[in-house]
């Protein structure tokens, strides 16, 4: 029987050689493309924080003007209150000048004359104003001290 012929050492470290080579070259390989992922995940959670804090201040934002809409409905509908009470009083006004102005319509034009005289005669008929009562007042009171 022929044997084989044996192994020999160089053979086994050339084999052994090869071998630690692609596993450096794997292990190389490996290394760079982990390195590759780091770089993209860091890229992608920096981008990711952005947005983020994007968000927080929009929501932020968003809360602030939900405030001011809130704010100006409570204006609108106190101003529609206030409108419905001058449109009231506007019907109350309407309503008590209609006959006032059908009797102006009916009663005789004033000259302009007619007109001063009777303003003439509403002054000298109202009644004299404070500082002449209070004149009055303190004279009479000085009179009735000096009586005494």
């Amino acid at each position: 029987t022929t044997q084989a012929p044996a192994p020999t050492s160089s053979s086994t470290a050339l084999s052994s050689t090869m071998h630690y080579r692609l596993l450096e070259e794997s292990v190389n390989q490996w290394k760079v493309e982990l390195e590759e992922l780091e770089r993209n995940f860091i890229n992608q959670a920096t981008q990711v924080n952005a947005w983020d804090r994007l968000l927080l201040a929009s929501a932020e934002r968003v809360a602030q003007l939900s405030g001011l809409v809130e704010r100006a409905q409570l204006d609108q509908q106190r101003l529609e209150h206030e409108l419905d009470y001058v449109a009231a009083q506007q019907g109350e006004l309407e309503q008590l000048l209609a006959p006032l102005e059908s009797a102006l319509r009916t009663a005789p034009a004033l000259s302009v004359q007619q007109h001063a005289d009777l303003e003439r005669e509403h002054t000298y008929v109202c009644p004299p104003p404070p500082a002449v009562s209070l004149a009055q007042h303190r004279k009479a009171s000085v009179t009735a001290v000096d009586s005494r």
